[in-house]
């Protein structure tokens, strides 16, 4: 008799590869910010020798001057990626030109094209300096580009908690969230920024707040494996045990990716090591699935249970069966697992290593007394 196995367990392949493919945006790429710092710092398109753009980026003050007084109207003019003459002039840190487009009542708040201020130049660029001159001028602190970034989120990309205290002194939003959900806690705590999160949680940032897929600050810190952070955010009473739409909480997340001491670490804080999520799944049935012997090892320590069942009757042992890890297939034997458990279609873990190929799983299982 040919077996094959249950669609069951090729869903429960794709849902892990899934999980996987999801703990990428932990560290998602902040591209969007990249960009426009790389806008930011870039020269303004020139069109001719006397352009104002030109002349206010680099920092030319007498043709800015000379270009004003023709035509006081060019400082509402914008190049092709809609800077202004005082973007142009912000994002080469020439306050002198800067002040001087402002006395001729250029718009401190004007955008370009993505949605960007003067503002979120300088907070990108760390120029604590033209950042106050704006401020004075009354540059909206919290103004959110097309992406919804605010100023203080672009004092992330070089980590600038001096320009950050400066924003957060005029009443910046520390909560503010982007398109994405994410406050700059959250990508502070991605990124391992510990100066930022400390500071961020001073001012009462919230270390709960979770992002469009439901994933917290301690969820994105935990995957980066940053565990300085970590630890500021549990002090802060971050929820250990919080779950982001899937399901998952921060120990399930560093199960899933081998991360042995950031399992240990979250263990220790009372995270819940028989936590369920989608489907009845366990941390042990995902630890088992992709073989992280370790971190099994540590789950079943803190009393994992070894038997928990999901929705369709499958326990850690059938995971780790149709997985082949013949090392986790052992600790979870020798941890005492039913070895003949079966699922509801009536189908045990050694009938399913046998459909998978997993011949040394088999041999092993029926060592042990597994029946088919």
């Amino acid at each position: 008799m040919t077996l094959i196995p249950d669609s069951r367990y090729y869903t429960l392949n794709r849902n892990m590869r899934f999980v996987l493919n999801r703990l990428n945006c932990f560290r998602r790429p902040r591209l969007a910010v990249a960009m426009f710092v790389a806008l930011a710092l870039s020269c303004s398109a020139c069109h001719g020798p006397f352009s104002i753009n030109a002349a206010a980026r680099n920092g030319d003050l007498k043709t800015v001057k000379s270009l004003i007084q023709d035509n006081p109207d060019l400082v509402f003019s914008k190049d092709d990626d809609g800077f202004t003459p005082l973007q142009s002039a912000a994002a080469g840190d020439h306050k002198d030109v800067a002040e001087i487009l402002l006395s001729n009542k250029a718009d401190v708040n004007a955008r370009d094209n993505r949605g960007g201020t003067a503002l979120h130049m300088v907070a990108a660029a760390g120029f604590k300096d033209m950042a106050e001159c704006l401020l004075a001028h009354n540059a909206d602190v919290n103004a959110r580009d097309n992406d919804g970034i605010t100023p203080l989120r672009l004092t992330g990309v070089p980590d600038n908690t001096a320009m950050a205290e400066l924003l957060l002194a005029h009443q910046a939003d520390f909560d503010a969230r982007d398109k994405n959900g994410n406050t700059m806690l959250y990508e502070a705590a991605a990124d391992g920024h510990k100066d930022m999160v400390e500071l961020l949680l001073a001012h009462g940032a919230d270390a709960n707040a979770r992002n469009n897929d439901g994933h917290t600050p301690l969820q994105a810190a935990s995957a980066g494996d940053h565990k300085d952070v970590v630890e500021i955010l549990l002090a802060h009473k971050a929820d250990v045990n919080a779950m982001n739409n899937n399901g998952s909480t921060a120990l399930k997340v560093v199960a899933v990716m081998g991360l042995d001491d950031m399992v240990e670490l979250l263990l220790a804080h009372n995270a819940d090591v028989n936590a369920r999520g989608e489907n009845g799944v366990t941390v042990l049935h995902e630890a088992a699935m992709m073989g992280r012997v370790n971190v099994v090892e540590l789950l079943l320590t803190h009393n994992a249970d070894v038997d928990a069942r999901e929705d369709d009757g499958a326990t850690p042992l059938f995971a780790a069966a149709v997985g082949g890890h013949r090392d986790v297939v052992g600790m979870l034997v020798a941890h005492k697992a039913d070895i003949n458990a079966k699922d509801k279609k009536g189908h045990t873990p050694l009938y399913y290593a046998a459909a998978t190929g997993h011949e040394d799983v088999v041999e092993l299982l029926r060592q042990h007394g597994g029946q088919e």
